[in-house]
C-alpha cells in the first residue's frame, strides 16, 4: 500500500487500519488542530489499492469481531474508537471516511453481528449521516439495528472521555422503525400535514 508524506507529521495522527483478519492494509491520517472549513482535509486515507478501498472496510473491525454477541456501535470517528477501547469497549467501528456502504454492511453481517448501533452526533451532519446509515441497514433479516444520537453538542469521542463508558452506553437508543416514524412524522409536520 502507498504512503505519501503528507500522512505522516508533527500535526498529524496516524493509525494503521487493517482488514477483517488483521491485516495491515493501510495508514489514515487525522490532522490533529483540524477546524470546520480548512482547506486540509481532516482524514487522509492510503489510496485505493488491491487491498485497500475504504467502502470495504472499518477501522477496528478485527477486534470487534472477536465481541460479536454485544451490540456493534459504529462511530463517525476514529477517536470514538479509540476512547472505547481505552475503556475496554472494543465492539466499536467507525467507517474510513465514507458513508456506511453496502460492503460494509455485508462484512458486518458475514462475522455475525446481529445488533449495529448507529452512533451520531447530534449536529445536522451527524443526523444525515445516520439517516444514510439507517437507510442502508433497513429491511435486513435477522439484524437489530439501533441508533444512539449523543446528547448536548458532544460527539462520542467527547463525551465518553467526559463521562466515561458506562454514561455512554445509558443513553437511549432507538429503534430502526423508531426512527424512521420520526422522520415520516417531521416531514408531515413541515408540509402541513397533521
Amino acid at each position: 500500500f502507498e504512503v505519501t508524506p503528507q500522512m505522516f507529521g508533527p500535526d498529524k495522527l496516524t493509525l494503521t487500519l487493517y482488514d477483517a483478519s488483521g491485516r495491515p492494509i493501510g495508514f489514515s491520517a487525522r490532522a490533529i488542530d483540524w477546524k470546520k472549513g480548512s482547506r486540509t482535509p481532516k482524514y487522509k486515507n492510503s489510496r485505493t489499492s488491491i487491498l485497500f478501498e475504504k467502502t470495504y472496510h472499518l477501522y477496528n473491525i478485527h477486534i470487534a469481531k472477536k465481541n460479536k454477541m454485544r451490540r456493534l456501535d459504529v462511530f463517525e470517528g476514529f477517536g470514538s474508537v479509540i476512547s472505547s477501547m481505552a475503556q475496554n469497549h472494543t465492539s466499536c467501528v467507525a467507517t474510513c471516511g465514507t458513508a456506511f456502504t453496502e460492503n460494509q454492511v455485508n462484512l458486518i453481517i458475514r462475522l455475525g453481528f446481529k445488533h449495529i448501533n448507529i452512533v451520531a452526533d447530534p449536529d445536522e451532519d451527524g443526523l444525515k449521516a445516520a439517516y444514510r446509515h439507517m437507510e442502508e441497514l433497513q429491511g435486513r433479516e435477522n439484524l437489530k439495528v439501533t441508533l444512539t444520537v449523543m446528547p448536548s453538542n458532544e460527539d462520542a469521542d467527547e463525551y465518553i472521555i467526559k463521562n466515561g463508558l458506562q454514561a455512554f452506553l445509558k443513553i437511549p437508543t432507538i429503534s430502526a422503525f423508531e426512527f424512521f416514524l420520526n422522520k415520516e412524522k417531521e416531514l408531515a409536520k413541515s408540509s402541513g400535514i397533521d
